[in-house]
């Protein structure tokens, strides 16, 4: 049964049966909701515009918006330590939002609400801002996202951790407790 079923696929796929079926005599043109399609591009409609699709070492970079552009090392080191800075400041913002023994984690007044959200939007906003600079594909500017992700969370992340008694059971001290 399935290679009759694959015997009757090539068969209609021979134009000879096509047109004696009545099935597609001539190629239609791709319809677009204005009429015709032109062809899209080398890539079958993902024409990228010249996106740099792979990681690159370069200082010349533009990043996030024409103003800032680098064309030399000294200009591209402080673009890395601006980034780092942009990323170490999302580790430590998120964490305020985050941490159970943070500001945000009792009775909230609406002002209290208000700077929650506010905090958010600031997290949500340097979030995107660094994934679009890590999409510039340069490796130097990825690098320096990730770097600052890992300094993050070294200041915020890993003195917040309980250290683990010789028995390897939390200390009654810094239990959490209802």
């Amino acid at each position: 049964l399935k290679l009759q079923f694959l015997y009757l696929i090539g068969r209609l796929s021979n134009t000879h049966a096509r047109e004696r079926l009545g099935i597609m005599k001539e190629p239609m043109e791709p319809m677009g909701p204005m009429g015709p399609m032109e062809p899209m591009g080398p890539m079958g409609g993902m024409d990228m515009g010249g996106m740099q699709m792979t990681f690159k070492w370069s200082v010349t970079e533009t990043i996030l918006f024409d103003g800032w552009r680098t064309t030399n090392y000294p200009e591209f080191l402080a673009a890395c330590l601006a980034v780092v800075c942009m990323s170490v400041a999302m580790r430590i913002c998120k964490s305020f939002i985050t941490d159970p023994n943070g500001p945000f984690f009792r009775k909230m007044t609406r002002a209290d609400e208000a700077s929650l959200v506010l905090m958010y939007g600031v997290v949500a906003a340097l979030s995107y801002l660094l994934m679009l600079i890590a999409m510039t594909y340069n490796a130097g500017l990825f690098l320096a996202v990730i770097f600052g992700q890992m300094a993050g969370f070294w200041l915020v992340e890993i003195d917040a951790r309980p250290q683990l008694d010789e028995d390897g059971r939390i200390p009654p001290c810094c239990e959490a407790h209802d």
